[in-house]
């Protein structure tokens, strides 16, 4: 979801339990902060959809690809991940980077669970509507 998933005002906000302290990633996270990203992403999902819904040609396809994983929190998906979050700390501690720019930085990948499905069928996703 990297590409439409908005950053939850939340998570910029100093003064509230989900501010993601500087993080560019979320598997460093407080379960406040996958909270925000998590209806976030419900809410960008939903919006994503009704608008592909409005241009899809009748009779026409479209493939979404999830990445998934088996836990809500804490929020783990491997190691790629972490990987960058540690290459953006070294740009800030090397002054290449100014701290505030981490807490700007919009490379959210909020990683949908397994039970996917269940939002899959509230919006009539199930298999027997695809290909």
């Amino acid at each position: 979801m990297t590409c439409w998933l908005q950053t939850p005002d939340a998570v910029l906000d100093q003064s509230s339990p989900a501010y993601n302290g500087g993080h560019t990633e979320l598997h460093l996270s407080s379960v406040s902060t996958v909270d925000a990203f998590a209806e976030q992403a419900r809410e960008d999902l939903t919006s994503f959809l009704a608008a592909r819904a409005l241009e899809m040609a009748k009779g026409g396809c479209m493939l979404l690809v999830f990445g998934l994983r088996e836990g809500y929190y804490p929020y783990k998906v491997g190691a790629t991940i972490e990987l960058q979050e540690r290459i953006w700390n070294d740009l800030v501690s090397e002054v290449i980077i100014v701290p505030k720019c981490s807490s700007h930085l919009d490379l959210y990948l909020f990683v949908i669970l397994i039970g996917v499905h269940e939002f899959s069928r509230r919006h009539g996703l199930d298999n027997k509507n695809m290909v």
